[in-house]
């Protein structure tokens, strides 16, 4: 469709019912086209497609990166040494600059990979300059917004594709030379891993994301204050997350093992993060339900 009442066969005068309660995800086996009236037989396909052709090259042109110009000098903190040792565990954020033909959900790509990595190498170099904030180079250039950081990459992981390697011999700080990769050329610069080992007791109600319990939600609030009275009792944590967990940690003693900012939902993140290692949470909410969240070290 060229718009909502336009195919590249011309106006579209029934129909549309059909097409409008297609979902995502839908698959449409066949249409057939009927043209009716001169206007739609006089109607040239090729025009329309010059036309929309014309349209993709100025949404494409919307996409070009203008990089600034560089005012000041390089910072030597961020820039890579040859002969730093490979680290055994990192975590990044992320800048990608897609090319036509790479992976990528975002539409009107404008740069060949050729110009993609001149753009990269651009965007290297001013983010590696004093001063320059790699957050905001990333809010403001990437073409994958939806993944700006990658928390947690070890080299002991099996499956790590080659092109997260270089990640692993960044100092804290430094910035990578471009990577390509089939989304696009990544930037990479290393920041501290935010990493906890926490356990949870999980008390779920009907509504709540998979729960398992029939409960209402009062119901369930009643029961995690009454936890928290026990654990303030010097009851022990692990014992009551066996007794009372929904979750499938529960058998587990509550155990959530290792896990890094950002992995979990945001009101539980939030949550352990604040917390001290052996300190035991308030009754926080979140879509699963009620938690009660200890941060073991």
């Amino acid at each position: 469709m060229v718009d909502n009442k336009h195919s590249v066969f011309g106006e579209v005068v029934e129909g549309m019912n059909v097409v409008n309660a297609t979902e995502k995800g839908d698959l449409i086996q066949a249409v057939t086209i009927i043209r009716k009236g001169k206007a739609a037989m006089d109607f040239d396909p090729a025009i329309a497609e010059k036309l929309i052709a014309e349209r993709n090259k100025k949404l494409a042109e919307n996409n070009i990166k203008n990089i600034p110009h560089a005012t000041t000098e390089l910072d030597p903190a961020k820039i890579p040494d040859s002969d730093n040792a490979e680290a055994g565990e990192v975590s990044v954020d992320m800048l990608v600059v897609a090319y036509q033909g790479a992976k990528t959900p975002k539409q009107n790509i404008f740069y060949d990979k050729s110009g993609a990595e001149k753009i990269a190498q651009k965007l290297t170099d001013y983010a590696r300059r004093k001063g320059i904030k790699f957050s905001d180079l990333i809010n403001q250039f990437t073409d994958l917004p939806q993944q700006s950081k990658l928390p947690l990459l070890s080299a002991k992981q099996p499956s790590l594709p080659n092109f997260l390697k270089p990640a692993l011999k960044l100092g804290i700080g430094q910035i990578s030379d471009p990577v390509d990769s089939p989304f696009g050329y990544l930037i990479f610069r290393r920041v501290l891993v935010e990493l906890v080992t926490a356990s949870h007791i999980l008390i779920t109600y009907e509504g709540a994301l998979r729960a398992t319990k029939k409960r209402d939600r009062k119901e369930a609030r009643i029961l995690g204050e009454q936890i928290l009275k026990d654990l303030k009792r010097g009851k022990d944590f692990a014992e009551l997350a066996r007794k009372h967990s929904d979750g499938p940690s529960g058998p587990k003693g509550g155990d959530l093992g290792r896990f890094t900012r950002g992995q979990m939902v945001p009101e539980f993140d939030q949550a352990v993060f604040n917390l001290k290692p052996g300190e035991v949470s308030g009754v926080v909410e979140t879509q699963f339900g009620y938690h009660i969240i200890k941060r073991i070290k």
